[in-house]
């Protein structure tokens, strides 16, 4: 009996149904509605479930810290720079009197703030890219230029290189274009 609660759980935590989680774990089709009800309620499999919950999340968890390196982290990452470079900073300058920073004002006696806009640009240009924004208008106006490289036999004995007009060695590879082609 033990088995079957085991197969409920397991089939529960892969997204099913309490009724299709009873019926994959080998109860009846007529009865598994009840049994669901019955196995939901059973302190054993109540435990059970919250045990392979909290080994799954863990296993999320660890997978998520190995692989940081994922689109999300890396649209969150630029979302945090342009944040971070819109962010007003006090512009500062030394003073040699007081012998620190102090604070830039300007003619009306007011702070003077600045922002990083560079990097403000750049992260929004890299969220662009990130999400393909570029990739709209430009894949269907930019022709693929098809280059095939021909290499020439080695007719003069020097691995298909001749002598240039130097006494170089230049490369005797042919460059053909092709015509642009439209791939979808």
């Amino acid at each position: 009996m033990l088995k079957k609660k085991e197969l409920f759980v397991e089939h529960l935590l892969a997204g099913n149904t309490n009724m299709q989680a009873a019926i994959l774990a080998g109860y009846s089709e007529k009865t598994a509605h009840a049994a669901a009800s019955r196995l939901l309620k059973d302190v054993k499999v109540m435990a059970l479930l919250e045990a392979k919950r909290f080994e799954l999340q863990r296993r999320v968890e660890e997978d998520r810290e190995k692989n940081w390196l994922t689109t999300e982290n890396i649209a969150l990452g630029f979302r945090d720079i342009f944040h971070r470079c819109m962010e007003s900073e006090i512009v500062t300058r030394w003073d040699a009197v007081q012998k620190r920073m102090v604070p830039v004002v300007d003619e009306e006696g007011r702070t003077v703030y600045q922002f990083d806009s560079n990097g403000a640009n750049r992260a929004w240009e890299n969220i662009a890219k990130h999400i393909g924004f570029y990739e709209l208008d430009n894949s269907q106006k930019t022709p693929i230029i098809n280059v095939q490289i021909n290499q020439v036999n080695n007719i003069y004995g020097n691995g298909g290189q001749e002598a240039g007009n130097n006494g170089e060695l230049t490369d005797r590879s042919l460059l053909t274009l092709l015509p642009p082609s439209t791939e979808e």
